[in-house]
């Protein structure tokens, strides 16, 4: 495991939560003190209050999501985004054939990002863009159409100008050619 310290918060996707929680009130944008009385009960049985509601950005790999009305918990360890609040802000879930099975989260203005199942009943991982990526360098390509194609036991060799995938006996090859910033592939 890295001992590198990520500078980019975890969050994750709880479909029990009510609301969206954060503990890290610097990476809110627009918050606003709440005035009510609001407490939210926590694992260790204590209760802690929400002091402040914002809005926090998600990094997806075409483009930025806005989730609004996060509510900002002191001393809270962990981010939490509310599957239901999530729904009634417009987004869309599909959730994957696979095992272990994840989430495919589409925003209302069309970014896509995923949340992956952990080994806690209802709570999956989100996975953003590391903004420290090209995302139109080839091996964020690959990334991609491994995630969201079945390409069974292929492998896939990158280069500067193409992505070649090689697959096993019988199933017909891809080659995938950079035009500009864009992937086209041809049968091979």
């Amino acid at each position: 495991m890295s001992s590198e310290i990520s500078s980019k918060p975890q969050r994750y996707l709880y479909t029990g939560a009510s609301f969206h929680m954060s503990g890290e009130r610097h990476l809110m944008t627009r918050p606003k003190s709440f005035k009510g009385n609001l407490k939210v009960s926590m694992a260790d049985g204590g209760q802690r209050q929400v002091k402040k509601i914002g809005d926090i950005l998600l990094e997806s790999e075409v483009g930025d999501v806005m989730v609004c009305d996060v509510h900002w918990i002191l001393n809270l360890t962990v981010n939490l985004l509310s599957f239901v609040k999530l729904k009634d802000q417009g987004f869309r879930f599909e959730l994957s054939s696979s095992t272990p099975s994840y989430f495919i989260i589409h925003a209302p203005k069309g970014a896509i990002f995923n949340a992956i199942r952990t080994p806690q009943n209802s709570i999956y991982k989100i996975v953003e863009q590391d903004l420290k990526n090209d995302v139109h360098h080839a091996s964020k390509v690959v990334n991609h159409i491994t995630q969201f194609h079945d390409y069974g036991d292929a492998m896939a060799t990158v280069n500067e100008s193409s992505v070649q995938f090689n697959k096993p006996t019988g199933f017909p090859q891809k080659k995938w050619r950079r035009t500009g910033t864009a992937f086209t592939h041809s049968s091979v």
